[in-house]
């Protein structure tokens, strides 16, 4: 009887490990239910909130980037137009610099100046006068009047005054000396018919040269004078 006794003890024994063996198991079987209870429910609203605001921060990175993409687009625009311009205005001052040289180094052909050969000192001194030369002496003193004449870029006072002269129908008298050509006499009034000393001397623009009036050159707009002296 005691044995018998002794022996339900033991299997009582194992049927309470037995139960906490199964205790145990069920245990984690309801907390592995309570994990897929936890994932399948919906978000919280603070855990919605977190996700919007991780959503905004990754749209703001991209919407970042696409802006810094763009700043860099539009400044290597900026920076092609410019270089454009740059060229452009290079290209545009080369064209002017060639254009103001073309200008400049075009030079008209032709010269314009003026003429007058006068004698209004021989009225003065008529009795100096060679005999029968009075006719030829105009009343007022001026055989030619300030006459203007176009000749070729580079002609000299002679060439000026022989042009003048055959338009007036005018007679010169020139002569070609070691000195070069100088005249000597207009409309038949020479050196020497108004005393030893007496002849032509010209000036232009007021200014007696010191060459003969064929080797000075003339300039578009000069005066020439020829005044006969008696001396």
């Amino acid at each position: 009887m005691f044995g018998c006794s002794a022996g339900k003890t033991d299997d009582t024994g194992l049927t309470g490990s037995g139960a906490e063996i199964s205790a145990s198991s069920s245990s984690e079987k309801n907390e592995d239910a309570q994990e897929k209870e936890t994932d399948n429910q919906p978000l919280t609203t603070a855990q919605k909130s977190e996700s919007n605001t991780a959503d905004k921060n990754t749209d703001k990175d991209n919407g970042d980037t696409s802006q810094t993409n763009s700043n860099s687009n539009e400044t290597k625009e900026s920076e092609s137009t410019a270089d454009s311009n740059k060229k452009t205005n290079k290209t545009t001052t080369k064209k002017s610099a060639g254009q103001k040289s073309a200008t400049t180094s075009t030079t008209s052909s032709t010269i314009t100046c003026t003429v007058t050969v006068e004698c209004k000192s021989i009225l003065d001194n008529m009795d100096k006068l060679k005999a029968g030369h009075d006719e030829y002496v105009p009343a007022n003193g001026y055989i030619i009047n300030t006459c203007s004449v176009t000749v070729k870029n580079g002609s000299s006072v002679y060439d000026a005054v022989k042009k003048a002269c055959d338009s007036h129908n005018i007679y010169l008298n020139a002569v070609n000396s070691s000195y070069g050509t100088y005249v000597a006499g207009f409309n038949n009034i020479d050196e020497k018919d108004c005393g030893s000393q007496s002849g032509w001397l010209y000036s232009v623009n007021g200014v007696s040269p010191s060459k003969s009036c064929g080797k000075y050159i003339l300039s578009n707009g000069d005066s020439v004078v020829f005044t006969y002296t008696c001396t």
